[in-house]
């Protein structure tokens, strides 16, 4: 990792991730690879066309539960400055999410994606508490596992998926085996993350794609 050092005024902090990074190749089980948490300033990681992998299936913990990147009332900027290579998490099972969202409502807290490539074992980016929000730009998402036969590639958990303030803003990406603008994570009520403006596109057989109108 190479930190950028903080832009005076503006309260930020960039990441650059300087190489392929494997979790758990000791057999050690790890939480996270990036925990940020309480008042942290505005991060933005840049995966620089690297790739960020586990090898050994997590168990997870109390602070990030099986995830590779946890935003805890924090706010977090993910990018991929090498066209968009950059990836977190891979089609294998693992255990981990791609990026888990959480907030205890004092503080917003939220993951802006603009590109790079996401996959995670049951959900690929999830959301939790009241003002939890993922804003998707860009990129590639995928579910490597299924609830009871269908992916949930993006997630709110159940308790919150109505809570004002916790929701996901799709502007672009890629979904796989997901339609974003008819997300079936609630069976009873099918939810559009589709902000308004833009439209879900079918994208392959079973694949969608974000686009503006």
């Amino acid at each position: 990792l190479n930190a950028i050092t903080d832009k005076k005024g503006d309260q930020t902090t960039g990441i650059l991730l300087g190489a392929d990074i494997e979790l758990n190749p000791d057999g050690v089980d790890h939480d996270a690879f990036l925990l940020l948490s309480g008042e942290s300033k505005d991060v933005t990681l840049d995966l620089n066309g690297h790739k960020l992998t586990a090898t050994k299936n997590s168990k997870g913990g109390p602070k990030s539960p099986t995830s590779f990147i946890a935003v805890v009332n924090s706010k977090l900027t993910i990018k991929d400055s090498s066209n968009g290579n950059g990836q977190i998490g891979d089609t294998v099972k693992t255990g981990y999410k791609a990026v888990w969202v959480y907030s205890d409502s004092s503080k917003q807290s939220s993951v802006t994606i603009e590109n790079g490539k996401f996959f995670g074992d049951k959900e690929a980016i999830y959301l939790k508490g009241k003002g939890s929000v993922g804003n998707i730009k860009g990129g590639v998402y995928q579910a490597i596992s299924t609830h009871n036969d269908k992916y949930f590639v993006l997630n709110i958990y159940d308790d919150d998926a109505k809570e004002e303030g916790t929701y996901f803003s799709v502007t672009g990406g890629k979904f796989i085996n997901f339609n974003p603008a008819d997300a079936k994570t609630d069976p009873s009520d099918p939810t559009n993350y589709v902000k308004e403006g833009y439209q879900s596109v079918k994208d392959g057989a079973n694949d969608w794609k974000v686009v503006s109108k």
